[in-house]
Parts: structure tokens; sequence; C-alpha cells
């Protein structure tokens, strides 16, 4: 069984920012960090059966919500000016769930938007290099996002759906070639990884990410 704590962690603004911390009552070396979507929580199902999957795994699990998306203005910013008041909230958040424990391995999860934090923690923080990467939905049409992955090559795992309009089949390719990365491609699905209308469908989807998921983090 695992603890359900809040960690004092706070956003670039000063406030705190919400997060739950999901903390083994036995010992572990691993640690999992959730970066959810614009409007796409960490209590939504691309995230939280992840987040489930890792404690079920005996990791130590943390998901957060932005304070920087929710600031007046935030839509108005350039790309540069988001990413950086984002990755500063996930920067913090990192660096209180690290002093935690003297974890040996860190999973690092991003949803959409949380796919360019990702991306963004590549590029500016040396300590994560060395991370497993899980891209949920990622935004591989935005080239800052596609720079960070080629340049630093983390061992990855992308899952996306065919159906999503973000989805950009030529670019995923592309970066595939790159480094040490795994894709996963859903039939039909959807930006959330839904098959619209079928629900039989969406399940066995969620299913086949856990199941790719957890070889992928038994291999590595």
């Amino acid at each position: 069984m695992e603890e359900i704590l809040s960690l004092p962690i706070h956003g670039m603004d000063g406030s705190p920012l919400t997060n739950t911390f999901f903390r083994q009552k036995e010992g572990t070396d691993e640690l999992a960090i959730f970066f959810p979507g614009r409007g796409y929580t960490c209590a939504m199902p691309v995230l939280y059966y992840p987040t489930r999957l890792m404690i079920a795994r005996g990791a130590d699990a943390l998901t957060i919500e932005y304070n920087a998306s929710r600031a007046p203005g935030f839509d108005q910013l350039d790309m540069e000016e988001r990413l950086r008041l984002l990755g500063n909230d996930a920067r913090n958040a990192f660096e209180v769930a690290m002093a935690q424990r003297d974890y040996q391995r860190v999973v690092l999860f991003g949803k959409s938007l949380g796919s360019l934090v990702l991306a963004w923690l590549l590029v500016h923080e040396a300590e994560l290099l060395h991370a497993t990467y899980v891209w949920l939905t990622p935004l591989v049409r935005v080239p800052f996002l596609r720079e960070a992955v080629r340049r630093t090559k983390p061992r990855s795992l992308f899952i996306a759906g065919d159906a999503d309009p973000l989805f950009d089949a030529s670019a995923m390719q592309d970066l595939m070639k790159h480094g040490d990365f795994h894709l996963l491609v859903l039939s039909n699905a959807n930006h959330s990884l839904e098959v619209e209308g079928d629900l039989d469908a969406t399940l066995k989807g969620m299913a086949l990410i856990l199941h790719t998921l957890d070889e992928f983090l038994q291999k590595g």
C-alpha cells in the first residue's frame, strides 16, 4: 500500500503547486512524475492508469497541475515564454520529488502539452538526460520537441493515436530513426487515445498501452 501526500512544491508565481504524491510504504529507488496536458488532468485515463501501473510496480509517483497555464494572459505569450513558465513549474516539482528518497531511476510521463514540458526538461536539466521518457500524444509537429529529442536521445516510448488531428505520422517516423525510441500507434484513437463511439475498442487500447508500457519498462 502507498501513502497519499501533497508535497511542498511552489510554482513560478510562488503559490503552491497542486500535486499528489504516492509514496510507497516500503523503500523504493524508482520515481515516476506525470505532467498533464492542457485540460487533460492526471485524473483522466491516459495518465491515471499509467500512474496506477507505476505504483503497482513499486515506484513512488508524483502527479501535478500547472500554475503557469492558469495565469492571466498565458495563452497570449509566445511559445518560448509559455514553455519557460511551465518548465519552471516542472523543475520545481522534480527537485522536491527527488529530495524524498535516493532514487536511482526516474520515469517521466508527458501528455500533449506535457510532452513539451518533457522536451524543456531535456534541454535545461542535465540530471534528467538519463531518465526514461514516456510521450503520450506528443506534439511532434513542434520543432522544439523534435530538436530536443534528436539532440539528447533519451530512452523513450511514444504513444499516439492515428485519428488524433495533432498526430503527424511522417514527423514521428523521422524521429524514430534518431535513438533508442519505441512507438505504439493506436488505430482510430483520437487525442484522448479514445476510439470515438467504440468503448470496447477504447478499453482494449488502454489495455495495450499498459501492456506495452510494462514491457518497455521491464527491458530498460
